[in-house]
């Protein structure tokens, strides 16, 4: 199996849909998706593109690869995936489904005119109105050495693309690395990709960057990118990459506001993710912080970052990790997240129990991840099945859920009052999955019903002695246990005539 790559439907957390291939001889003109509407417990899989779908492969095309999901606003689930031939010439394809996944319509080729070494590895994201979808890729030259970055955008569902949008000036080379898409919450698109034109894989060395650039369009046109960050290209002599050549993914958790994630290191270095935010659109970034590895593990690659963003601002993060390899092709899956817009992010923790063989499969390393307010969800091709005489591999799921309740919340006011005049109060709670901006209250005073309030708020008090109750909710519906604060409201003052 190749691929995983994951969606999670924004009004309904339980479904999720994740879309891979097959490049053994007899199955590689197939793209295959797998859905669950239980949040990940059980999966239907069945082709959408190639053989055994209701839409086979253009004439000449034998190979169906690089499959890439999402799901629009109105849960339509967007595909795009590369159809190619043998000889190594490849396009893109866009399709839909409005009925969970089992029929798909007609595909649309992405640029249909394109010539040379044709187009490969798509990224999709959905727009935030329904019908909007966006498709970038790679445009490569006859000879496969120079790769320029287009994007192409459809308000009707993919029914119809616009004409390709350039977004790499042609200076560049955006081969070796795919694009990363982002729609941020005002509408804007932002793309992410390498430019490798300044790392030089023959004699080794040579330093790379981290591009975005912005559409305020809706993908018809973008702007001038800006760099993020220049990073050793990772390479040694002879084109020794392995794990060290940048990969980069990007997330908008707020308007305006980016979060870029990628992997890098100097030959023959041990390669790090690192993190940078923007709060202006992409135009400026912050400087990069690097994660560390796993305490007490030797000192190995983490590479290949995915990034997404709950309803609520998390961002989390899913990359690979060889930290427990010993030389014998092991790596683990492990999950970050941040409620501080990518500021700082948790100790990663790993979310599979047996590391992966890579050497009992013939797979390419990928991880990704999904977010919904109540869990972050991740998916990744796994080796751990089979074995050198045997190899396996299989699509692997799983889900880090949100089972921890806010902490009870602190109440700040006077706690004896006037009666009659209006007091106020504000609450506040911290959470470990949840941002605090995010959480919601309960309260009420003596023995009314807890009911929804406004962090901040405030009310007239009759004489006597009062109890103010409430309680914190996180994004997951998990409750804290009860505040009680004693309030006491004094008689008014009488004022003489």
């Amino acid at each position: 199996m190749q691929g995983a790559q994951l969606a999670l439907d924004p009004r309904d957390a339980r479904r999720l849909a994740a879309v891979y291939w097959d490049d053994r001889r007899d199955t590689r003109d197939t793209c295959s998706i797998a859905v669950s509407s239980d949040g990940g417990g059980t999966w239907t899989s069945r082709a959408f593109a190639g053989a055994g779908s209701g839409n086979p492969l253009p004439s000449g095309m034998t190979l169906c690869r690089n499959a890439v999901v999402a799901f629009g606003p109105d849960q339509t689930l967007y595909a795009g995936y590369e159809v190619a031939r043998p000889s190594g010439f490849a396009q893109v394809e866009l399709t839909s489904s409005t009925d969970r996944g089992a029929t798909f319509t007609p595909p649309v080729l992405v640029d249909p005119g394109v010539a040379g070494g044709g187009d490969l590895d798509p990224t999709i994201a959905a727009g935030r109105r329904a019908g909007e979808v966006y498709v970038s890729f790679q445009r490569y030259t006859a000879d496969a050495g120079h790769a320029d970055v287009y994007v192409v955008a459809s308000t009707d569902a993919g029914v119809t693309v616009s004409a390709p949008a350039s977004v790499s000036p042609p200076e560049q080379n955006a081969a070796g690395s795919r694009a990363s898409l982002a729609v941020g919450r005002g509408g804007a698109l932002y793309v992410a990709w390498i430019d490798g034109s300044a790392v030089d894989l023959d004699a080794g060395g040579g330093i790379a960057s981290i591009e975005v650039a912005a559409s305020g369009d809706g993908g018809l046109s973008f702007g001038s990118p800006h760099t993020v960050a220049a990073v050793p290209g990772g390479c040694g002599p002879n084109d020794d990459c392995g794990n060290r050549y940048p990969a980069v993914a990007i997330v908008s958790p707020a308007a305006g506001r980016l979060v870029a994630a990628w992997n890098g290191a100097a030959y023959p270095d041990a390669s790090r993710i690192a993190v940078a935010r923007s709060a202006d659109g992409g135009r400026r970034w912050t400087t990069a912080t690097t994660l560390a590895p796993l305490a007490g593990t030797a000192d190995r690659d983490q590479f290949a970052p995915d990034l997404a963003a709950a309803p609520d601002g998390r961002v989390d993060l899913a990359f690979l990790d060889r930290a427990r390899d010993a030389d014998v092709g092991l790596q683990d899956v492990e999950h970050a997240h941040s409620l501080d817009g990518g500021k700082t992010f948790s100790r990663p923790l790993v979310l599979d129990d047996v590391p992966s063989d890579t050497q009992r499969g013939d797979f390419a390393a990928a991880v990704s991840v999904g977010s919904s307010n109540a869990a972050a969800a991740a998916a990744w091709v796994d080796g751990r099945r089979g074995n050198t005489g045997d190899p396996a591999t299989d699509v692997v799921f799983a889900a880090r859920p949100d089972s921890q309740a806010p902490t009870p919340p602190l109440v700040r006011g006077a706690l004896v009052v006037r009666s009659g005049r209006a007091v106020a109060y504000r609450l506040s709670s911290s959470d470990a999955f949840t941002p605090a901006a995010a959480l919601r209250f309960l309260c009420a005073f003596d023995g009314a019903s807890l009911r929804p309030c406004a962090r901040r708020f405030s009310l007239r008090l009759a004489p006597g002695r009062h109890t103010l109750r409430a309680r914190a909710v996180d994004g997951a519906g998990n409750r804290s246990t009860l505040t009680r604060v004693a309030v006491r409201a004094l008689p008014a003052i009488s004022r003489p005539r």
